[in-house]
C-alpha cells in the first residue's frame, strides 16, 4: 500500500500509556496513517509540555493541538473560562476532522477526547472509546452513548451506562512478551550480567549506590505528585538505608520538587547519597526498563501504574488520589490489595506510617511477591491486539 493511501485515524485521549502501545500495534499493519489529537501544555497555566505531544513527536506521529474544556469538578479560577472553550472546542474539533478526514476516532477518555468524539458524531464518523480504570469515567459514560465500540479493561468496571455493550480487551500495554523478568532482590546474582538501562535522556544508568539493596522505584506519574514527594522528604534518609532509589517526581513548571529533592539529597551522607536518583519524568518507552529492575513501587494507583505493577508482578505501596473522578485510584489500589500484592497509604497519613508499610513489604517481601506473581496471571496481556481487532472491524463496516 503507498503512503498516500494509507487510512486516516486519529487518536485522543489523556491516557498515553495505552494510546501509545495502540499506536505501536496499528503502526504493525502499515495500513493506518495516525494522527494524535491532544494538549500540548501539560496544566493550564503551566509552561511546560505535555507529554503526549512530546512523545508524538518522538514518534514522528502528526500531533493537532486541541485546546478544550476541561470537566473540572471544583470551582478554580480557570473554572470560568473552561466553561465558555467549550463551543469553540467543538468548533475547533470539527475543523480538525473535516481536514484529516478520519474513518475513525480512537478515545482514550479524558476531557481532551470528549469534543473530538462529538464532533466526529455530528460527522457520522466512527468513535471507539477505551475505559482504562475499573471505574468508568464521567467522559466515557458520555462518549459510550455515541460510540460504534465501547472497549473495557476489566470485568468488574462500574458506571457503565445501562444499554451500553462493551468489549473487554484488556489495558493495552506497551512492553515485551517475555514478562519473565529477573528480580533483583530475589536473586541479586542476576545483577552481574544484567545490561545497563537507559532511564533519561541523560543516559542515567539504573546500576548506582549500592546494589545490595533492593531497588524502589517512586513514582506520581507523568505529571508527578506533590503529596507524595512531600510524604518522602521526612523519611528519605531512612528510606535510602534499606533502598536504592529512583524517584520521579514530575515536571510540571509550578512544581519545584526535583530541585527541594536534590538539593536534600546533596546534603546527605555519601552512602546515603549514592543510592538516591530523582528524575523528573520518564517517557513510556523508559518504563518498562526501569519496572523491570524495580522490586517495589511506590506511587499513585492510577489505570496504567496497577496494572503495569501486575504485569511485572511487584509489590506495591499505593497513595491514591482522595479527588480522583468517581475515586477510581481507590479502588485499582483495593484491587491490588485483594489480591495481596499491595498496600495502601492514604495521602493523610504520616510519613513514618508510610516508612512503616514500606518495611512490613520489605520484611515479608516472598509473601508479596507470590501473590504478585498469582495475580500477574490474572491480566490481560494482549489488550494492544484486541484494541486492533476492534479497529480492523470497525473500518470494516
Amino acid at each position: 500500500m503507498r503512503m498516500d493511501d494509507r487510512i486516516p485515524i486519529i487518536i485522543c485521549g489523556g491516557h498515553l500509556s495505552p494510546a501509545l502501545a495502540v499506536i505501536c500495534e496499528i503502526q504493525k499493519e502499515k495500513k493506518y496513517k495516525i494522527y494524535y489529537v491532544g494538549r500540548k501544555i501539560a496544566l493550564e497555566g503551566d509552561r511546560a509540555f505535555s507529554l503526549e505531544y512530546q512523545t508524538a513527536i518522538s514518534y514522528n506521529i502528526p500531533f493537532i493541538e486541541l485546546n478544550p474544556a476541561r470537566l473540572q469538578r471544583k470551582f478554580t479560577v480557570y473554572t470560568l473560562s473552561s466553561l465558555l472553550r467549550f463551543p469553540m472546542s467543538i468548533i475547533q474539533s470539527l475543523l480538525i476532522l473535516i481536514r484529516v478526514k478520519p474513518k475513525l476516532v480512537l478515545s482514550f477518555g479524558g476531557y481532551v477526547a470528549l469534543p473530538i468524539s462529538l464532533a466526529a458524531s455530528m460527522l457520522d464518523i466512527s468513535v471507539i472509546t477505551h475505559e482504562q480504570t475499573h471505574v468508568m469515567g464521567l467522559t466515557n459514560r458520555i462518549i459510550s452513548r455515541i460510540a460504534r465500540e465501547v472497549c473495557v479493561s476489566w470485568h468488574d468496571t462500574a458506571k457503565i451506562p445501562s444499554g451500553v455493550k462493551v468489549e473487554m480487551t484488556g489495558l493495552p500495554l506497551k512492553f515485551s512478551n517475555d514478562i519473565n523478568c529477573h528480580n533483583s532482590f530475589i536473586d541479586k546474582s542476576v545483577n552481574s550480567s544484567k545490561s545497563m538501562h537507559n532511564i533519561n535522556k541523560e543516559k542515567q544508568s539504573l546500576r548506582f549506590g549500592d546494589e545490595k539493596l533492593p531497588f524502589l522505584f517512586i513514582t506520581g506519574g507523568s505529571l508527578g505528585s506533590r503529596s507524595v514527594n512531600n510524604m518522602i522528604e521526612p523519611v528519605l534518609a531512612e528510606l535510602l538505608k534499606n533502598f536504592r532509589i529512583l524517584h520521579q517526581t514530575g515536571a510540571a513548571d509550578n512544581s519545584k520538587d526535583f530541585e527541594i529533592l536534590d538539593r536534600l539529597n546533596s546534603r546527605l551522607p555519601n552512602y546515603l547519597r549514592n543510592n538516591y536518583r530523582v528524575i523528573k519524568h520518564a517517557y513510556p518507552f523508559e518504563i518498562e526498563n526501569i519496572l523491570s529492575y524495580s522490586d517495589l513501587v511506590l506511587g499513585r494507583s492510577g489505570a496504567n501504574t496497577t496494572a503495569e505493577v501486575q504485569y511485572f508482578a511487584i509489590p506495591a505501596v499505593f497513595i491514591p488520589l482522595p479527588w480522583a473522578a468517581d475515586n477510581e485510584q481507590q479502588c485499582n489500589a483495593e484491587y491490588l490489595k485483594n489480591l495481596g500484592m499491595a498496600e495502601i497509604v492514604e495521602q493523610n497519613d504520616t510519613s513514618e506510617y508510610m516508612l512503616g508499610v514500606i518495611m512490613k513489604i520489605k520484611n515479608n517481601y516472598k509473601f508479596y511477591k507470590k501473590n504478585a506473581l498469582s495475580a500477574q496471571r490474572l491480566l490481560i496481556k494482549d489488550g494492544s491486539g484486541r484494541m486492533l481487532d476492534v479497529i480492523n472491524r470497525c473500518i470494516k463496516l
